[in-house]
C-alpha cells in the first residue's frame, strides 16, 4: 500500500511541475496530449480520442471545449455523424505545439535519468 501511495504522490506532484512548465502557452497537464494529437492529425474524430487516452467521454468533451474556448482548436460536425465532431488546430495552437513538445521532451529526459 505505500508503493501506491508513493506513487500517487509522485504523479501528483508530476502534474504541478507540468502545469507550470506549461502555464505560459495557456494548457495544463491534462490538455497537452489531446491538443498535440488534435495538431498532428487535424479532423480527427472526438469519438476517437476515447480509444487513444482512456479517458471517460465526459472528460474528453470536457477538455475539447476548454481548449476550444482558450482558441486553440476549432469543431466542424462530422460529414455522416452529426453526433461527433472534428478537430482541428487553429493558428494559435499550431504555432505552439513544438514549443509544449519541447516541455515535454525535457520532462521525459528529466525523469528518465538514472
Amino acid at each position: 500500500m505505500k508503493l501506491l501511495k508513493w506513487l500517487s504522490v509522485t504523479d501528483r506532484f508530476y502534474k504541478i511541475y507540468l502545469d507550470k512548465q506549461l502555464a505560459p502557452y495557456g494548457i495544463n497537464s491534462s490538455q497537452h496530449m489531446f491538443l498535440i494529437k488534435i495538431c498532428d492529425s487535424p479532423g480527427i474524430l472526438q469519438d476517437s480520442m476515447i480509444n487513444m487516452f482512456y479517458v471517460h467521454p465526459s472528460n474528453i468533451v470536457r477538455t475539447i471545449a476548454a481548449l476550444e474556448k482558450q482558441g486553440m482548436i476549432t469543431r466542424s460536425p462530422h460529414e455522416q455523424d452529426k453526433r461527433t465532431c472534428r478537430l482541428y488546430p487553429t493558428d494559435r495552437a499550431l504555432s505552439v505545439v513544438e514549443d509544449i513538445r519541447t516541455v515535454c521532451k525535457r520532462r521525459r529526459l528529466f525523469c528518465c535519468r538514472t
